[in-house]
């Protein structure tokens, strides 16, 4: 082998590690790949806790007095290094042998605040897309209304809900390692207790717009 051809051979290697992220979304895992998630759940302090916080989002620009939404993905890689976390009895090749070949979903949990209106759907409209297409997801639990009893935001009008958490999910081969991109539109119209809300000096916007983007080229 020349010292050419050797160099040209170094060379595509390389490029190709850089084309390829060593750390990014894949489905299915591979058992070395569950070990790696389920040792990266078992581990604590600041490492632990980054790591898990890359999975969520704030969204600012969707909130009620206070009430922030955020928003929360789940991959197979995460859900195990989760399942991690909650067991005191960190048994690997037990994880190994539940999960592999084990068909895994990916999740979406969005807890997002906003006005109820008066009329029309009270919904949040959440839509998922990749690559410029949208993905099919299916709630899998019914949403859970938000209802600010502790301390209702200002002028608000009691027994109304102040958003909703919804839970979304498809199967995980669905998804690759492009920018996931989620869409989040807050029902429009006036809303309940608007007088209130104005009395009170409170927000009254509707039909809010926000999108957020997770890399999953650095993702799990």
């Amino acid at each position: 082998m020349t010292f050419a051809y050797r160099h040209r051979l170094a060379a595509g290697f390389s490029a190709l590690l850089i084309a390829t992220p060593l750390f990014a979304y894949v489905y299915p895992l591979t058992p070395g790949q569950i070990r790696d998630a389920y040792l990266a759940g078992s581990e604590t302090g600041a490492s632990a806790d980054g790591f898990f916080a890359s999975y969520g989002r704030e969204i600012p620009e969707l909130q009620v007095d206070g009430y922030v939404s955020r928003i929360r993905i789940s991959t197979p890689y995460a859900e195990i290094a989760r399942a991690a976390q909650g067991n005191v009895n960190h048994d690997v090749p037990a994880a190994v042998s539940e999960y592999f070949g084990k068909n895994m979903k990916f999740r979406v949990d969005a807890l997002i605040f906003y006005l109820e209106p008066q009329s029309g759907s009270p919904d949040v409209r959440i839509s998922v897309f990749q690559k410029g297409k949208e993905i099919r997801m299916e709630e899998e639990k019914e949403r859970e209304p938000q209802m600010p009893y502790d301390s209702p935001p200002s002028g608000y009008v009691a027994g109304t809900s102040a958003g909703e958490e919804v839970f979304l999910a498809c199967e995980a081969s669905k998804i690759s390692s492009d920018p996931l991109k989620i869409v989040i539109d807050t029902p429009a119209g006036r809303p309940v207790g608007y007088a209130q809300l104005l009395d009170a000096g409170s927000p009254v916007a509707t039909g809010l717009h926000a999108e957020i983007t997770f890399d999953l080229s650095r993702l799990k």
